[in-house]
This record gives structure tokens, C-alpha cells and sequence, in this order.
């Protein structure tokens, strides 16, 4: 079963570096930057200039010292290696020392309920909301698959929760290449730190650049995008 979710891993990221031309723009195409843009509020909320926050969260990132899963395991002298990487960022003393504490225990709460990401927390939210519109929607004349189908689409453009499409003929041939559940997909697209949307619409893609069919209406086809600087995690 691992070597098949490895082989999953790596077929993905694949598909991804080459679909990447053909993919839609996203706002949250990879999961760490919307934690990055988490914790850039973080600093400025505890009352750190902006710019200097934003300024020190990229330099976290590029020493992968930012996302919980970095942290994991973080040591002393890493924790005061973090500091000083504040203190470069034009941090003053104290501030590197308040913006440190706040990132190491935000990150070891993520760790502790949600494994490590914080995705895992938008989803379960997103999949609540799913349901309450699905029952609107159902009131409104719906039938119960559509309504649940049209909830999760929406929720996913609007919002762009990192949400797959229960159903979805592309999910769901993937996910029997390697048994997988739906759930499992969830899992590995988490740790390779890939939006949800953005695996959906690459799936679709992919699949059809091979002769099948969209099913999950999301997209009208594959569209030109500016060439992408962001990596999976592999």
C-alpha cells in the first residue's frame, strides 16, 4: 500500500510540473503559501510592521522554517537560528522574540490537532458548509447529488477551499489506479502541500489531453497561465 501512495506521489507530481502551462490561475495553488499568509498577519497582528513581517516570513520559507511540518522537530539552537533570521529581517529584539514564540506554539497546536496542516482544518469546515448549502439548495428544488455537486463547485471557486468534488470521474479513476480513497487522496495531496481545486482541475486536464471526458464541470477547459515558480514538496 505505501509503495502504490508513493507511486500516486510521484504520478502527481509529475502531472503537475507537466500541466503547470495549461492550469488556471489560483490564488492558494500550493498550501504553504496560504499558511505563509497566515502567519505574515500573525507578526502584523502582534504588532510588527507589515512590511517586516512579510519580509520575514519569506525568508522562513526559503530556509523551510515556517510551515508546522518544519517545526515538527525543531530543536534550541534552530529556535534561536529563527530569531535571528527575524532579527534580519529588520525585526527589533523584542519583536523577533514575540513573532518566534507566536510561530512555534501556533505551529505545535496545528501539529497536535491537525497533523501538521492546516488545510486539514479548512476542509472540515468547508465540507459543514457543503452540507448546510446542499439543504438549502434541496429546499430550493435541488435534487441531493446535484445540490451537494453545485455546493461543493462554488465553495471551491469562491473560496478556494482545498475541497475535492465527491464523485468526480477523474477522482475517482485515480483513486482506483492505486486504491485510494477520496479521503487517502485528501491526505497525500496535504503532504505534497497541493491545493485540493488545483489536483482537480490538473486531473481533468490530464485525463482529457488523453481522450476522456470532463465531468466535474469546474472548468471549460485548460486556459494559458504565466509560468509558475511554485514546486510540490517532492
Amino acid at each position: 500500500m505505501q509503495t502504490l501512495k508513493h507511486n500516486a506521489e510521484i504520478e502527481l507530481t509529475e502531472m503537475y510540473r507537466d500541466t503547470i502551462p495549461l492550469l488556471e490561475e489560483y490564488q492558494w495553488e500550493m498550501e504553504e503559501d496560504r499558511w505563509a499568509e497566515l502567519i505574515v498577519i500573525l507578526f502584523s497582528g502582534i504588532g510588527i510592521n507589515p512590511v517586516v513581517s512579510k519580509q520575514a516570513v519569506d525568508l522562513l520559507k526559503g530556509l523551510n522554517l515556517l510551515t508546522p511540518k518544519d517545526l515538527e522537530k525543531i530543536d534550541d539552537e534552530q529556535i534561536a537560528f529563527i530569531c535571528q533570521v527575524l532579527l534580519k529581517a529588520e525585526m527589533e529584539i523584542r519583536e523577533a522574540k514575540l513573532a518566534a514564540k507566536a510561530l512555534l506554539k501556533l505551529s505545535r497546536l496545528i501539529n497536535a490537532k491537525w497533523n501538521g496542516y492546516i488545510q486539514k482544518w479548512l476542509r472540515s469546515h468547508g465540507e459543514k458548509m457543503v452540507k448546510e448549502l446542499q439543504t438549502y439548495l434541496i429546499r430550493s428544488g435541488v435534487e441531493s447529488q446535484e445540490a451537494k455537486r453545485i455546493a461543493t463547485l462554488w465553495l471551491q471557486n469562491v473560496c478556494n477551499l482545498p475541497l475535492l468534488l465527491e464523485g468526480d470521474p477523474h477522482i475517482k479513476n485515480f483513486c482506483s489506479k492505486f486504491k485510494l480513497t477520496e479521503a487517502g487522496l485528501a491526505d497525500i495531496l496535504d503532504e505534497l502541500g497541493l491545493n485540493a481545486c488545483v489536483a482537480e482541475d490538473l486531473l481533468a486536464i490530464h485525463n482529457e489531453q488523453n481522450g476522456s471526458v470532463n465531468g466535474s464541470g469546474r472548468k471549460s477547459g485548460a486556459k494559458e497561465k504565466k509560468p509558475a515558480t511554485s514546486k510540490l514538496n517532492l
